[in-house]
């Protein structure tokens, strides 16, 4: 029985020692991982790293894509002719300037516009609707233009204040409806000059159609009122006056557009240092003020960040503080290998630190942590910037002026 229990003991103490030598394997490896981090941290490109870092001076590049519906039920409306009137009344308006689209397809008419009003509800407004009125003099024609707006899309999609937190790439369905130049186009633009215009379908049930925009659509077809809108959004433009970048050159333009081509980019220019310098001032304040104020009294941080190289800059060192300040208090997006800054800039947008927030004063930092965090940081920016570089990311960083 002694013998017996003696090799148990000894069974325990081996299972023990086995346990220490892995822990200190693990701790071992820990360290010389965190040794190869460098000074001035050099970021792979091979493998892209999950999205642990976050820089402020960038808004986040997001895609959006609308209701590609408005496409198809545009083609199976099928509009033939386009016409111009003043409407005697409309609801409690007198003498509304009238935009008519004459459709074959009554049901499919009707589910169109349908949509358009469904895009106008709050906290949208008419203008959720481009309608556009394109003159072209080379091409002795005009296009009628309809999509979404972009300002309004953003706002039903994302909220307040998107344009200032995001690079928004919006993939929207586009009309281009050509017309004859004609004098009605100019007569209905002097006619509507600063007011609000009626849009809406027009039911056609004839065989052929001739100078519809000088007739009465009740003798047209059926106008389908009850399903039009009034804005006050429409415009009237000349292409040779239209600019690159705008929503209303990609309405109206881009496609047919020359430098769009595989060596020419219609994307903004990059922006510059002192934009990206500027972007991050703000974006701190706004989301940090009191982190920011508390760091210095916290003793770790102190310690932390004058173990750092001299090559980090203080904004670099406070910005990483903040981020894991940020993962810290959004454990479901912040922790381990899957963290996700991404998805805590979008909750940073809708919250507010507290006043009175002083738990910041006691978390635990480390130079180690805070120094991956300040590369994972960099990477971020590096990769925002110059998405197809493989140039060492501080350098090209410094050489260019973020750093």
């Amino acid at each position: 029985m002694a013998r017996k229990g003696s090799r148990k003991r000894r069974r325990k103490a081996n299972s023990a020692k086995a346990k220490r030598r892995a822990r200190l394997r693990r701790a071992r490896a820990k360290k010389r991982r965190d040794e190869k981090l460098p000074g001035a941290p050099s970021v792979p490109h091979a493998a892209p790293l999950p999205r642990r870092g976050f820089d402020y001076g960038i808004r986040p590049r997001i895609m959006l894509v609308s209701d590609m519906a408005f496409l198809n039920l545009w083609n199976e409306s099928d509009c033939i002719a386009i016409g111009y009137e003043i409407r005697k009344q409309h609801g409690i308006r007198p003498n509304v300037p009238a935009v008519a689209l004459i459709c074959r397809n009554e049901a499919k008419a009707r589910e169109f516009f349908q949509l358009m009003r469904s895009w106008m509800a709050p906290p949208c407004s008419t203008a959720a609707v481009d309608v556009l009125f394109v003159k072209n003099q080379p091409s002795a024609e005009y296009l009628l233009c309809l999509g979404v707006n972009w300002d309004q899309f953003l706002l039903r999609t994302i909220g307040p204040g998107a344009e200032f937190d995001y690079q928004p790439s919006v993939t929207t369905g586009t009309i281009r409806k050509p017309f004859p130049l004609s004098h009605r186009l100019d007569w209905f633009k002097d006619s509507s000059s600063g007011k609000e215009i009626l849009v809406y379908p027009v039911a056609f049930a004839g065989d052929e159609i001739r100078h519809a925009g000088e007739r009465p659509m009740n003798a047209i077809g059926k106008p389908m009122t009850d399903v039009g809108f009034v804005t006050d959004a429409v415009r009237f433009l000349d292409s040779a006056d239209l600019a690159p970048h705008t929503p209303e050159y990609a309405l109206a333009c881009a496609s047919q557009d020359p430098r769009r081509g595989p060596s020419h980019s219609l994307l903004p220019p990059q922006p510059s240092p002192d934009a990206v310098s500027q972007q991050r001032a703000n974006q701190m304040r706004r989301f940090f003020a009191v982190a920011l104020a508390r760091l210095p009294y916290n003793p770790s941080f102190v310690r932390a960040s004058r173990a750092l190289p001299d090559c980090f800059s203080a904004w670099q060192i406070d910005q990483a503080a903040c981020n894991l300040l940020a993962r810290s208090n959004w454990p479901e997006h912040g922790y381990g290998q899957q963290a996700d800054m991404l998805a805590i800039y979008d909750n940073l947008r809708h919250g507010a630190e507290a006043a009175t927030d002083e738990w910041m004063i006691g978390f635990a930092f480390d130079a180690a942590k805070l120094r991956r965090q300040v590369t994972n940081d960099l990477w971020y920016l590096h990769s925002a910037l110059f998405p197809d570089s493989t140039a060492d990311a501080a350098e090209q960083l410094r050489s260019k002026g973020y750093l």
